[in-house]
């Protein structure tokens, strides 16, 4: 009896050690929130959330975070220039882009549009409606973009993708806890 339970105790150990994909860390975030990292997508989160800690330190500015973004979206790039740090995500065969812009009297950032409020999204974590504006776009998804503002910062978030989705990264923003 202790061989057979020995014996499927040890393979089941191999099949799933062997399967990075399948295996998950629990990790606790702050306010008690549990979150399950896949092992392979852990690193993509340290990476994002050093780029968060850098904009925080270089703009003085309350960071906000992409605490969701949809399935298969991969952190690209951060540059902070003038004020002005550009996270930009990869996604399917685009990008997603995230701007937060330091409000001073020196920095001119200014931000027109021809487009029209196309909706509201109210936040509940910002406690806040964030307005969204759509562009349509020929044999493709379309664009939208979000923004918002507090007295030190202004916060702009575009992408294509499905407006579902949208919605979702839209009603998940949340302040950076480090």
């Amino acid at each position: 009896m202790a061989a057979v339970l020995g014996t499927v105790v040890l393979g089941t150990g191999i099949g799933v050690s062997g399967k990075r994909e399948f295996e998950y860390w629990v990790r606790e975030k702050d306010g008690g929130e549990v979150v399950f990292n896949n092992v392979e997508g852990f690193g993509e989160e340290e990476k994002v959330k050093s780029a968060y800690e850098q904009i925080g330190k270089q703009l003085g500015i309350e960071v906000l975070d992409l605490v969701y973004l949809p399935l298969g979206t991969k952190y690209s790039d951060l540059s902070i220039v003038n004020g002005v740090a550009r996270l930009e995500f990869k996604y399917e065969n685009g990008f997603i882009h995230f701007y937060q812009i330091l409000m001073e009297k020196d920095n001119s950032a200014d931000y027109k549009s021809d487009r029209d409020v196309y909706k509201a999204i109210y936040n509940r974590y910002l406690d806040t409606n964030i307005s969204i504006y759509k562009n349509e776009i020929e044999n493709s998804l379309p664009e939208f973009s979000a923004q918002c503002i507090n007295d030190k910062a202004y916060y702009y978030l575009s992408g294509i993708m499905s407006e579902e989705e949208f919605e979702k990264v839209v009603k998940n923003i949340h302040f950076f806890a480090n």
